[in-house]
């Protein structure tokens, strides 16, 4: 094997060693990550922010003179988030993204609002243990606004 070779297989190696990571974000405000909805004035909540204790999602945020409306919290967006206790999802947010909150462990409240009609599969996602709120170990309320259509928190 000639030496070239042997270097290009050497730093292939490293790289492949090396952990890479990306931000799915656009900007934050508050803490919280976004990125912009394509052909639109919305924003999806999203991985990179800084999640921990209570997060209260606001309605409406605003970035480079423009006001955006949070619609969307995306795909594994407060994932592994374990510092994180409570979150409150504004009526503005109607669709919450697979794996939301998975592996969430100090998590212990959720306010659901009356505006969410779509979660996807695996929004609690965690452990390999089957069941809707696996690796949330702690979450103990979940509350639906009881103006929801769609889904509903029994004896809460």
């Amino acid at each position: 094997m000639t030496a070239k070779k042997l270097y290009h297989r050497f730093a292939m190696l490293l790289l492949a060693l090396v952990p890479f990571t990306a931000t799915a974000y656009e900007f934050m405000v508050d803490g919280i990550a976004y990125y912009r909805n394509y052909g639109t004035t919305s924003v999806t909540v999203t991985y990179g922010g800084d999640y921990s204790g209570e997060i209260i999602i606001p309605e409406e945020v605003s970035y480079n003179g423009t006001t955006y409306s949070v619609t969307h919290i995306g795909d594994h967006a407060f994932g592994g988030c374990t510092e994180m206790t409570s979150v409150t999802i504004p009526n503005s947010v109607t669709y919450i993204d697979e794996g939301a909150f998975a592996h969430c462990s100090g998590l212990t409240s959720l306010s659901i609002p009356s505006s969410v009609t779509h979660i996807r599969s695996c929004l609690f996602w965690g452990d390999g243990v089957e069941g809707s709120f696996i690796g949330c170990s702690n979450l103990g309320t979940i509350t639906v606004d009881s103006g929801n259509t769609t889904f509903d928190s029994r004896n809460n």
